[in-house]
Parts: C-alpha cells; sequence; structure tokens
C-alpha cells in the first residue's frame, strides 16, 4: 500500500537517526515574500503557503528516512494536522517500511483567507502525486504491487504567536485529485 494510502486512512477520520535527530530536507526553504510593501496581508499568505510546503518537506524527508522524530515537522505542523502526520510515520515504523522518491506536490490553491484583514487563518487545496513515492520493506522490495497516485490535500494553516503551521490536514485516497 502506498504511502499516501497509509496516511489518507488516518487524515479522513521513529526510528531516531544516529545522534536522535532527523536531518533537514534538502528542499526546506525560507518563504519567498513577493508582495509589495503596501499588501502586508499577501505577505502573510505567503508566509502560511511556505509553512504548508516546507511542513510536507519534512513530512517526506522523515519518511524516507524511516524516522518517527518530529522535531523538523513540528516548526511547521502542529494540532491534528501533527497527529496525523506522525501517526503515518509510526505505522510505518511499526510495519518495518520506509518511503521512497519523491512525491509530486502541486502549488496549493488557497480557499479561504480569515479574517480578510490581518489573516490569522489560511485553507487551501492541492493535490500530491505518490506516484513515485513508495512504501518498501526493509529488504528493497516493494511492500506492495499498489501503484501510488494523485491525491486531494485540504489544510488549514493559522498564526499563533506570529508563526504560521499547518493546524489540519486531510490527504484523501488515489484518484481523488485530477
Amino acid at each position: 500500500m502506498g504511502l499516501v494510502a497509509v496516511l489518507a486512512v488516518t487524515a479522513c477520520t521513529s526510528k531516531p537517526t544516529p545522534g536522535g535527530t532527523t536531518a533537514p530536507a534538502a528542499s526546506l526553504r525560507a518563504p519567498s515574500v513577493s508582495a509589495s510593501p503596501v499588501n502586508p496581508d499577501a505577505a502573510q499568505v505567503q508566509l502560511a503557503l511556505a509553512a504548508y510546503r516546507n511542513g510536507l518537506d519534512a513530512f517526506v524527508a522523515a519518511s524516507n528516512s524511516g524516522s518517527t522524530d518530529t522535531t523538523e515537522l513540528s516548526k511547521y505542523v502542529t494540532g491534528s494536522a501533527l497527529q496525523v502526520l506522525s501517526g503515518g510515520l509510526a505505522r510505518q515504523h511499526a510495519q518495518g517500511v520506509v518511503s521512497k522518491g519523491t512525491p509530486g506536490i502541486d502549488p496549493p490553491q488557497v480557499t479561504e483567507i480569515a479574517p480578510a484583514t490581518a489573516p490569522t487563518t489560511v485553507k487551501v487545496s492541492g493535490c500530491l502525486d505518490g506516484t513515485n513515492w513508495l512504501l518498501y520493506k526493509s529488504d528493497g522490495q516493494l511492500q506492495d504491487n499498489t501503484p501510488g497516485g494523485r491525491h486531494a490535500v485540504t489544510a488549514q494553516i493559522d498564526k499563533t504567536d506570529r508563526v504560521w503551521k499547518v493546524s489540519g490536514i486531510a490527504i484523501q485516497g488515489v484518484g481523488t485529485c485530477t
């Protein structure tokens, strides 16, 4: 079963590395804010989107390393979203599987900003393509013959104490995103 399928079951309702930490993912990046100084709300939305992408990147890095350490993940994810993603990592670890590859993560579409001025909540929807991001057993063989595919993702990103973090996430089953 593909990794996203493991998450989809949880979303719809670590093995530590030497030294006990997870190496940061090479693709983690500081947000690029292209908003003009006259529109600080646009800059806030960009920061929220950066938290979403960095959270997914941290999850992929932990999943690919076989780690259950959520230190890096918790920099960008909190609450029920952290429970969903850390639960997926724990299930992988318990099953003795690790993901390999890189999922395609489409740029998310903003579906809601609240409040309209000085936002503290941004909701997004997007697609995650797990076609090239599958689960493997410790012997290097695929866990099963279930192909990966495209999954619809919705998330809520909240600003608390001037920090944006993903607070809710739902990853649907294969074929839910075109």
